[in-house]
């Protein structure tokens, strides 16, 4: 399971995770500050949150700064997803380290919020992949090409690949579509699949004609099935995959160009080398 569905709206499990568990902090750092305390374990664990994003956005941007170089008004797109998170915890370790040494007051409350909110997020971290593993495999669904042909995703083509599930009355799935267009022409030893969910031949030809795009590999899913194989509801959703079929990364939510080519670099640092090729 990759989102919970809440009402119309689909969160990614792990951002949901770490909402609950902050949220389960928040209360013991409520119950055991005292008034007097000033200030309080909930104004430092307000702080730690957000030094920890902006450590986590850091650490991405500064990882994939030759890519930012040339666009760097989309460092300020944190919707995209690109965090690295060994970032967010050198930042936080390190300013819980100051708060407990500088504040002797507050370290019995800010200590126990953050063991119950660690515990929530790994209990329930814990329990997802327990009950519902992350399928490590592509699975074979089978989908229908804008010819009407039937195609098993798996069979589409072989090698790397990047597994793209949208649809054209979903806004983000249309923004980001012209970034997947331009990596398809640029990196020709990936083939970039566009699994379109639940809608008609004739609605994807059309939306594709209007916008004029020329995409190779777009299949239709009529029926949403690779969305509940991999257990993700939300749109759009990107795999990025090896040549023995195998889920190397995922990208939930709108991709911007820097964000698709740090996948893109995951899926080249994972590929294995053909039988007899040689490695530098």
């Amino acid at each position: 399971m990759q989102t919970i569905a809440l009402g119309p709206l689909s969160i990614p499990l792990d951002r949901l995770l770490l909402m609950l568990g902050f949220a389960g902090a928040l209360v013991v750092g409520r119950l055991l500050s005292s008034s007097r305390q000033s200030p309080s374990a909930n104004d430092r664990l307000w702080l730690l949150l957000i030094a920890g994003v902006i450590g986590a956005r850091v650490g991405f941007v500064a990882r994939h700064w030759s890519l930012y170089a040339s666009r760097p008004l989309e460092i300020l797109y944190i919707w995209d997803g690109g965090f690295w998170w060994p970032g967010a915890a050198t930042v936080v370790i390190a300013l819980v380290a100051v708060y407990l040494i500088r504040e002797p007051g507050n370290r019995r409350a800010l200590a126990s919020a953050l063991l119950a909110g660690g515990l929530i997020w790994l209990g329930g971290t814990g329990l997802t992949a327990w009950l519902t593993p992350r399928a490590a495999m592509l699975p074979p669904v089978e989908m229908q090409q804008l010819n009407g042909s039937t195609v098993v995703l798996t069979d589409i083509t072989p090698g790397p690949r990047v597994i793209n599930l949208w649809a054209t009355w979903c806004g983000p799935c249309r923004r980001e579509m012209p970034v997947l267009e331009a990596a398809a022409n640029r990196h020709h030893d990936i083939a970039f699949v566009f699994a379109n969910q639940r809608e008609s031949a004739a609605t994807v030809q059309a939306y594709l004609e209007a916008q004029s795009l020329d995409l190779d590999n777009v299949v239709l899913d009529a029926s949403g099935r690779l969305g509940q194989a991999l257990g993700s509801g939300m749109l759009p959703t990107t795999l990025f995959v090896d040549r023995a079929g195998r889920i190397v990364d995922w990208h939930l939510g709108e991709l911007t160009t820097v964000t698709l080519a740090a996948g893109v670099e995951q899926l080249h640092r994972t590929a294995t080398p053909e039988r007899g090729t040689p490695t530098n």
